[in-house]
């Protein structure tokens, strides 16, 4: 008897603490500061990832600092809470009409196929007519049509859209999800031995091409990607009815770090998950990798809410500006990447950098790409929208 009634009186606290921390209705519509700093954080540790990843440096020498980098930030805390953020933005966004969502998709997979054009395409054919046949139509078509995060975006979106058009629910949609990522892990690293099927086909599944960077062509494959834009989306279904958020980042914030701590012990010896040599276990992300993101991405949340209540105001303005440029700040520092390797294997293909300076490399061009950005965003774009308002 006495144990029947401790068992309940444990029911009825579990069931009373919970309904203190959510709510039945709606109540956090607004912009979520720990969302905005996560952006604002993936930005600027996406920049730079991408100066180590592109331009010439003599690999091991970051030492802690770039293993850290490349194979923490980059995988747990990086692209995969990046795409996590996506889908928290789209249970927020008031263009939810899945027509909309789907032509917002279609847009983005076109500025894609541009980005990939003005980063690399156009200096590729311009060295071509300088020197012809420096670089072989197999790179070119291969630098046009390689799957960039752009291109998962807009794939993503177009098929939420779709699935929301269908009127499946968001965990209908997380179930799909689940079942795309098994999929995706299973028949991830097939090479077609055919340019043009490597790359259409690696929209979708991780496919192999070696002899090129990292041997893919295939970077953000639907298939293993879409379980984050979905977790994100019914997250943000659960972050929209939570009264306390402090107590609730405080639980599953300090479950995701225990769960976090154990995979990086138990993988990073063995190299196994995220910690492979081969820098496909991240672009090719198998399930159990995916799942644990899931977890950074809210332990990221957590980290960040805490923090947004000690930091200075001015400090979380910025991070809400940097979060609304994040797309044209990637765009920018993208092309200006691009046209450096370029430039750097035509007319410097033996010089390589120390990390250190690799890292002042990436400072330099994520303070340029966010001055590019405000001017265009927020003198140039605001002005336009004032005068165009006035007109009206």
């Amino acid at each position: 008897m006495g144990d029947f009634f401790l068992k309940y009186v444990k029911i009825l606290f579990m069931k009373k603490f919970f309904n203190e921390m959510f709510s039945r209705n709606e109540i956090n519509t607004g912009r979520q500061i720990e969302v905005d700093i996560a952006k604002a954080i993936c930005i600027i540790g996406m920049v730079l990832v991408h100066a180590f990843e592109q331009l010439p440096f003599v690999e091991g020498s970051g030492g802690a600092g770039e293993f850290i980098l490349m194979r923490v930030g980059n995988t747990i805390f990086g692209a995969t809470l990046f795409m996590f953020c996506m889908g928290v933005g789209m249970a927020y966004t008031k263009k939810n009409n899945p027509n909309l969502i789907m032509l917002r998709g279609l847009t983005i997979f076109i500025i894609g196929l541009l980005l990939n054009f003005f980063r690399i395409v156009l200096g590729m054919l311009i060295t071509n007519a300088v020197h012809p046949g420096f670089y072989s139509t197999n790179i070119i078509i291969i630098e046009l049509l390689q799957n960039d995060i752009l291109y998962f975006a807009g794939l993503a979106m177009m098929l939420f859209g779709l699935l929301k058009k269908l009127k499946i629910p968001g965990w209908g949609i997380l179930l799909i999800s689940v079942a795309m990522s098994i999929l995706g892990t299973i028949f991830k690293g097939y090479d077609l031995h055919n340019v043009y099927g490597n790359l259409i086909v690696g929209w979708f599944i991780g496919t192999n091409y070696p002899g090129i960077q990292f041997d893919t062509t295939s970077f953000f494959p639907l298939l293993n990607w879409f379980i984050l834009v979905a977790a994100g989306y019914c997250f943000a279904w659960i972050l929209k009815r939570v009264e306390k958020k402090g107590r609730f980042y405080m639980i599953f914030s300090s479950i995701s770090a225990v769960l976090i701590g154990l995979y990086i012990g138990l993988c990073i010896g063995p190299k196994v998950g995220f910690f492979q040599d081969d820098f496909r276990c991240t672009y090719h992300i198998a399930t159990y990798d995916a799942l644990i993101s899931l977890c950074g991405a809210v332990f990221a949340f957590g980290l960040y809410y805490g923090l947004s209540r000690i930091l200075l105001k001015i400090v979380l303005k910025g991070a809400t500006t940097l979060s609304k440029y994040i797309n044209t700040v990637y765009c920018i520092q993208w092309v200006v990447y691009g046209n450096l390797t370029t430039i750097y294997s035509v007319c410097a293909p033996d010089l390589t950098f120390e990390a250190w300076k690799i890292a002042l490399y990436g400072l330099g061009v994520l303070v340029f790409s966010i001055l590019i950005a405000w001017i265009y965003k927020g003198l140039i774009m605001k002005s336009f929208k004032k005068r165009k308002e006035v007109t009206v």
